[in-house]
Formats: C-alpha cells, sequence, structure tokens
C-alpha cells in the first residue's frame, strides 16, 4: 500500500472544492456554444490561463494516482468537465 494515500485525498478535496468554487460555476447552467464561449472568455487573460493550467496539472496528477480508487466516485463528473475545459482552453489558446 502506498503510504501518504489520505494525504492525497484530503488534496485532491481541496482543489476540487476550489474548482467547484472558481472553476466549475463558468458553465453552470450553460450547454453547447454557450458554455464554450464562456469558458473562453473566461480564460482570455493569460496569467489566468496558466493558474487554470498548473491547478489542473495537479489535480491530474492526483487523480492519476488515485485511480481507480472509489473514493474519487463523487467526483468524477465534475472532474470530467474540468478535463474538458482543459482540453477546450489549451487547444484554443
Amino acid at each position: 500500500m502506498i503510504e501518504g494515500l489520505d494525504v492525497l485525498r484530503q488534496r485532491f478535496a481541496e482543489l476540487m472544492g476550489t474548482a467547484r468554487a472558481e472553476y466549475l460555476p463558468i458553465i453552470a447552467g450553460r450547454s453547447g456554444d454557450k458554455q464554450v464561449e464562456a469558458i473562453l472568455e473566461h480564460f482570455r487573460d493569460k496569467e489566468r490561463r496558466q493558474e487554470f493550467y498548473d491547478f489542473f496539472h495537479e489535480l491530474q496528477d492526483i487523480y492519476e494516482i488515485l485511480s481507480p480508487d472509489a473514493f474519487l466516485r463523487p467526483y468524477l463528473p465534475d472532474y470530467d468537465d474540468l478535463v474538458d475545459m482543459f482540453h477546450l482552453v489549451r487547444n484554443y489558446y
């Protein structure tokens, strides 16, 4: 068993809390083109994009270590939205 998994679970939960406060509201209540427009507008600023990239890479690294831990299940829909958001921003900018 890998030591420190509890620490990683806690950090993942913290990061998802940040995502739910800062990034997921961008797409809340929107779909399709409106969602894409909102994301691209939000991340137009280069510094804001870099902050998101740094945030997402840490989140993704922890996810890869923990997966397929059942702990992740409640986070999967939001995590999938963040993955989609990351790919959209990376591909557009």
